[in-house]
């Protein structure tokens, strides 16, 4: 018996987020590490550099938006 209540309207709008939020996790993280080598950090600066952009990241505001498509955002 399947149930088709509104628990799997939640749990499909929690994947949602949760995969909006990896994105964007993702996304943040490629683009520091790609900026801190054009800086010139060393492999443990940049990856530095991804850490924090991923710590700073805005959960809310990515869970606010309307998902984007898999990929970078550039």
């Amino acid at each position: 018996m399947t149930d088709n209540g509104p628990m799997d309207d939640d749990a499909r709008k929690a994947a949602k987020a949760a995969e909006a939020a990896r994105q964007a996790c993702i996304a943040a993280a490629l683009a520091a590490y790609e900026d801190a080598g054009v800086l010139g950090l060393c492999a443990e600066g940049r990856w530095e550099a991804a850490i924090s952009a991923m710590q700073s990241l805005d959960l809310k505001s990515v869970a606010a938006s309307p998902a984007q498509p898999s990929g970078r955002a550039d």
